[in-house]
């Protein structure tokens, strides 16, 4: 038996109006609403999509959708819709038992992408994982202290520490663009 837990999904982009016209089908079915625990969200056609954008002030105007009871906190239909017409969108699912918060990102041209996160939709890192970086920091200010490292030496272990440090933060994503309709 599948998990049901609390999902939102943000899309962005230039949509072809014959693409839109199909999303709309796709949205219709995916039983999503316009806010949370709202009432289900049926767009008949494209031009039904732009009245729904929203956004904060100075952000870009992204179609916002929720399912208080996604299964696996995905939208797996519309998911799959986006992807195969390039959409770019974001997707945080809220966890629940053995499933932790998690961020998805899709941007056409680039990887699917995945990262933890709390309840706040914060990204989260492992102490763990933060531990051996934490270790080379330290070993290199009490190198500098003893003055037993050299500059050129020095700015070598920044650069590996910080690219280590870089590889435990979730990935930079380009922003996504307003959702617009264009004509086909």
């Amino acid at each position: 038996m599948a998990d049901h837990m609390a999902a939102e999904i943000h899309i962005g982009g230039k949509i072809r109006r014959s693409v839109a016209q199909a999303l709309c089908k796709v949205i219709a079915r995916a039983g999503v609403s316009l806010e949370w625990g709202g009432g289900q969200y049926r767009p008949d056609a494209p031009d039904d999509l732009l009245p729904a954008r929203s956004a904060a002030p100075g952000e870009p105007l992204l179609l916002k959708l929720y399912d208080d009871q996604a299964r696996y906190a995905e939208f797996d239909s519309l998911e799959t819709f986006l992807r195969k017409h390039g959409i770019p969108y974001s997707r945080w699912g809220e966890g629940k038992y053995e499933y932790d918060p998690e961020v998805v990102v899709f941007r056409p041209g680039r990887k699917l992408l995945s990262w933890p996160t709390n309840h706040d939709q914060q990204p989260v890192v492992s102490a763990f994982q933060l531990t051996p970086i934490e270790a080379k920091l330290t070993n290199l200010v009490e190198a500098l202290k003893r003055g037993k490292a050299e500059a050129v030496e020095v700015i070598a272990q920044i650069e590996d520490i910080r690219q280590q440090l870089r590889a435990e933060l979730p990935p930079a994503v380009p922003a996504m663009e307003s959702l617009e309709i264009v004509e086909d």
